[in-house]
This record gives C-alpha cells, structure tokens and sequence, in this order.
C-alpha cells in the first residue's frame, strides 16, 4: 500500500510564505493544484506535467531543482501527492471570514473547508462529510480553528486498504506498517503491536534531530552568498581605490606618460570585468543551489512537524533518507580570489616611461579544472573534418561536416536529432544575439541566414574574401574572419586579410588588421567577457588577441618548451572559443590537445591530450552549462565535462 507523503493534519505554520515555498519554481506564478515529489520540492500539476512530457524517460523523471530520481506513478502525474499544506494556506487566504455553509440551507456559519470538494462546511456537515463513504478520507481545513503560528488546523483520516471502513489506529512492530483493529485481532495477531499515536511520536522524537542536522546546512549558502556579495563590494571599492592611486601619481609626471598610463588603468579594468564574469558565473551557481536547498528544506519540516501519524510511519525510512542526504550535503568549495596592488615608482630617474609611473602587481589563485569526458560519437561514417560546433541553450549542438551543405543536430549526449541539407557549403556555423543561426560559407563568399526551407538567405557578402570563421560579441555585434584566398596555404603576403564587425543589421563597424599587418590568414574567431577578440591565425600560428578598440593585447603561440625538450612542438591553432569566466579554448591540431589560456593570453595547461584519446581537434565550443564539444578530422565529436572548483 503506497502511504501518502504529505501531511493529512498541517498546523502551527504562519500563512505567510517565503517567496520561494509560494510560488511554483517552473512557471514563477502561484500554484495551481499543486504536486509534491519524494524531494520534497513542489510544482503544479501542469507544469511537472509538461515538464515530464519532455524529460521523462522509463516512466522516471529528475526534479527540475535537484535532479531527484522521481517514478512517475502508474495513473500519470494526477497520482503524485497533492500537497495540502500549500493547498490549505491557499484556501484560507481566500474564503472570505463568516462565509455560509455550502451544504446546508440554514445559514449556518462555515468551519471548514474541503480542500478536495472545495466547498465550505459547518461543524455538523463537516461531520458527516468525513463518515460518509465517498468523503470519509478528504482534508478539512479549519476556517475558525487557529495554532499558535496562525494557521487553520486540517484533519484527516487514513483507511485500511484491506477493511475499508477501519481507520489505521495501531502499529505493527514486526511488519512496521500501521494497522487497524480488525488486523490486530486477525492477522497480526501474533505480533507487538502499539498505538499509532505513540509510534508516530517516537519517529518525530529521531526524525527532528535529523531536521536539525539539515537545517544546519542552509546558514552555510547564505554564508557562502554572503561572501559573494562582500567580495563583488571590495572588488569595486579596489578597482576604484587603484585606479585612484594610478591617476594620483601620473599627475606627477609629463604628459607623454599618458598614455602608459591610460593602457595601465585599462589593464585593471580588464582584470576586474573578467573577475566580476567569474563572480556572476559563481554567484547564479551558488544561489541556485541555495534556493532548492531552501525549497527542499521547508517542505521537509512540513511533513516532519505536521505529518499525520500515518504519514510519519509510512514514510520514516524515506524521509531519514532525503534528511540524512541534506546533512551531508557539500557546499561549494572556498572562492578563488584575485589580488592586486599598485606600487608606484620611488624614483624620477627611471630610465623608461613605464617605470615612472608604477607597476601593477596581480596574484590569482591557481585555477583548478577537473576533465570529465562525457561522451564521444560519429557524426557519420565518413572521415571528414568537424568544421563548427554551434552549442544551443538546450543541451544540443549544431555541426557542420567536411565543408558540405549538410548540418546535423545532436544531443550532447551522441543523439542524432535531425539533419538539413542547405542551399550552400558551410564552413562555420554561429548564433547571433536572436539565437537565430548564422551560417559562412568559404566556397560561396558569404554569410547567410536559414530561411524557409534551409535556404541560406545571403545577411552579408564580402566581394574578394572568403568568410571563415563567426562569433556574435555580449553587445550582438558580429565578428567575422576574412581571407583573400580559400585555404590558408595559398596565403600571400600581398593579402591584406582581417576581422570585421558588424551590427546586427549586417553594416560594417570596424574592421580589425585591414592594412595586412595584424593577421596573416585568420581561421576562427571568439569574443572575450572583457570585450578582447581572440582570433587563431592558422598561417601565423599563433592566437592573436586584440582589444575592442583594435589594439593588440598578446598574441600566444603554443605552450613552453618541456624541460626535457630542446624545443617546443608546432603549434596549429584551429577552433578557438572562450566561457563565461575569462577563459580561452584552443584546438592544437599538432599535439591533438586543447590549451586553456587565462584571458592576458597566458599558457595555463592543456585540458585534454592525445593521451586521453584526442585526436586531430579542429573546432571548439562551450556551452552554458560548461560542456566542452571538441570536433576533430575523423568526423568524431567528444563531449567533456568541466568541473570547476
């Protein structure tokens, strides 16, 4: 017999709720019939309904705030609890005070409420609602009655599923079930039985020390949200106070300084925006996990604290499960934080301009990556080269294959979806600020948009260069690499080849190294959280990054020597993206590893190598959830998982 996880008696909760219990974590509205998971997180009916027609798999589903292995019950999602608690503080809220009883025709005053008939009683129909046969297990919900946190008490009862009529009143120790009277005379006879009621008491007596234990965790996000927001206050008090100190003391100085002094304060800027981009990243990380702990939490002092009796005994072993797992739950690890320091010069006869001004001094605690691959798959039986990965915000990718017009739709996990043969050779597929896809095609000279039908509809054509490479910046403008030749082979160095951006409408901006002197032949292109553009420039060999106004930052070309080398390894820069925290990706087609470079252009490491079964990389993309799609020459993508600390 499948016992109900909520409870038949709530009482002793004020009506007014947190605003993450009051409203349905999917559709941010108040609840509408409202379900409760094993988890204890609760959504309405509709929308774990429609969430479960698209994540549902095997009649199991995760809950969408904790990821909770639920079983879809047998009759559908109708079947799952109702929370009555929820339902019952909805209730008092509404029924106006002195309302009538709806059954009867004397005018007597309502009592109650019924929260499955949604009809209002008085004392002598309620009564009777809860003896007759059809009603005799509903929820009554006291419109009069108040406890001592104001709320209206409900009641209960609970049944024998074998003698229908037979409220559950005793407690089996041998079979831990509870029982009626008919069973304890019959049946479990021969067994320890024992009132409900003070079974019931004894399990609240070791399930709210358990609560306890859980409630212990949750000041430690609200610690862990508070440093967030402490730090995020010091940071912008620090970039002030240096860039203070920096303008104090240039001051001082001749004004052919200047400008050094102007690209020193740009360099704080730069540090702080790529820091607050990883404390952004940290933060929604941390509050989302704060808010379903909250959600969790409060539910599970419901069902402790106001269970019925049978309610507690059912559940015990679940419940000392889901509280025992909250205890132990682990809190995000201690932040990474950076730390800079001003120091100016003590001395006018510096025998350069820099060391009039000062030196910036910046320490960052190492980054710390754990690599997990999370899958690996065939595009298709050919061995072509994986060209572009074009991460959606649903968990899928778009690919482009061996410079043909196919492009097909994956799941992350190695689902082909689907696939579209369009109008023109694809080279790179990108997104712009709409999530409408952006498509180059190398052969053709432009770059287009799907229409109807697939059709490439032509957004911009560059006459004389060949698009390659595409990313759309935080602003939605889009930048794209321009090649006077189709292949970086046939590059000359008569071609004057460049980035241009462009507004979201297709015209021209700016164009990056259009006197031939920044690139050599620029393959693919990503934009930084700080607004640099990194570009790997195939023939070069080398990342060039450029500021946003089009100065030249860094340009990194390939990792330090090995100690035990005389020398270090060609470096073949292919695909290029970078994430949300500052980071830059790059597909090393002559080692068959991926670099990770910190956003001045510093080496930090190699993610993944041929020793982890990586072979031919040539295109790279993160999505938002911080999978790494690698795709390589042999037509294989594979997928990994980076764990930050």
């Amino acid at each position: 017999m499948t016992a109900p996880l909520l409870s038949s008696r709530l009482a002793n909760k004020t009506l007014k709720e947190s605003q993450e219990t009051a409203r349905c974590s999917l559709c941010l509205n108040s609840f509408t019939s409202p379900k409760i998971l094993p988890c204890f997180h609760t959504y309405c009916l509709n929308c774990i309904r429609e969430y479960t027609e698209s994540n549902a798999h095997n009649q199991k589903f995760a809950c969408p705030l904790c990821a909770f292995e639920c079983v879809i019950p047998p009759g559908g999602v109708n079947e799952l609890q109702t929370n009555f608690y929820i339902k019952a503080a909805q209730t008092k809220s509404s029924v106006a005070a002195n309302s009538p009883c709806q059954i009867c025709d004397d005018g007597s005053r309502a009592e109650k409420n019924c929260l499955e008939c949604e009809q209002n009683l008085c004392q002598n129909c309620s009564r009777s609602h809860l003896k007759m046969k059809s009603s005799r297990d509903h929820h009554l919900v006291s419109l009069t009655e108040r406890s001592h946190a104001g709320e209206g008490q409900v009641t209960s009862k609970s049944f024998c599923e074998k003698h229908k009529g037979d409220e559950l009143s005793f407690y089996c120790r041998k079979c831990s079930i509870p029982i009626c009277l008919r069973c304890k005379v019959t049946t479990h006879e021969q067994h320890t039985s024992e009132d409900l009621s003070d079974v019931a008491a004894e399990i609240r007596v070791l399930l709210t020390d358990m609560l306890k234990g859980a409630q212990n965790v949750l000041p430690k996000f609200h610690g862990h949200l508070n440093d967030v927001t402490f730090y995020s206050d010091h940071l912008e008090k620090e970039r002030d106070k240096l860039k203070a100190e920096i303008v104090e003391q240039t001051m001082k100085l001749h004004e052919t300084i200047d400008d050094l002094s102007r690209k020193m304060s740009e360099d704080v800027d730069d540090e702080f925006c790529v820091e607050m981009a990883r404390l952004g990243t940290r933060r929604d990380m941390i509050s989302d996990k704060t808010t379903s702990f909250s959600t969790q939490l409060h539910s599970a002092n419901q069902v402790v604290c106001f269970g019925s009796d049978a309610d507690i005994a059912w559940n015990r072993d679940n419940l000392a499960e889901q509280l025992q797992n909250m205890a132990s739950m682990r809190t995000p690890a201690d932040m990474i934080r950076l730390r800079m320091d001003f120091v100016p010069s003590t001395s006018m006869d510096s025998p350069s301009f820099s060391e009039l001004i000062g030196a910036l001094k910046k320490i960052r605690d190492p980054t710390d990556v754990k690599v997990e691959e999370y899958s690996s798959f065939s595009v298709d039986n050919s061995f072509k080269a994986v060209s572009s990965v074009c991460p959606t915000d649903e968990g899928t990718a778009w690919i482009a294959l061996g410079w043909t017009a196919d492009l097909h739709l994956f799941y992350r996990q190695g689902i082909k979806i689907k696939a579209h043969v369009v109008s023109r050779t694809i080279d790179f597929i990108a997104r712009d600020a709409e999530n409408h896809l952006i498509m180059s095609s190398n052969e053709q000279k432009m770059v287009g948009k799907p229409g109807p039908g697939f059709n490439l509809d032509s957004f911009a054509s560059f006459p004389g260069y060949h698009p390659r490479g595409i990313t759309v910046t935080q602003d939605g403008d889009i930048l794209i690499c321009l090649a006077q030749s189709a292949a970086f082979q046939d590059y000359r160095a008569s071609h004057k080849n460049k980035v241009v951006r462009l507004s979201d409408n297709g015209k021209v901006l700016m164009e990056y190294g259009a006197d031939g002197k920044l690139f050599m032949y620029p393959l693919r292109v990503a934009a930084n959280v700080n607004g640099d553009i990194c570009v790997s420039d195939s023939r070069k060999q080398s990342v060039v990054i450029v500021k946003a106004s089009g100065e030249l930052k860094t340009e990194y070309s390939g990792s330090p020597a090995d100690e035990q080398r005389e020398q270090k390894t060609v470096f073949d820069p292919r695909g290029i993206t970078c994430d949300a925290r500052g980071h830059i990706f790059v597909a090393d087609g002559a080692s068959h590893s991926i670099h990770m470079l910190e956003h001045t252009g510093m080496f930090l490491g190699k993610l993944v190598t041929e020793a982890n079964g990586l072979y031919g990389p040539y295109s790279v993309a993160i999505d938002k959830e911080d999978f790494l799609w690698v795709g390589c020459r042999d037509a294989n993508v594979k997928v990994y998982k980076l764990n930050w600390s």
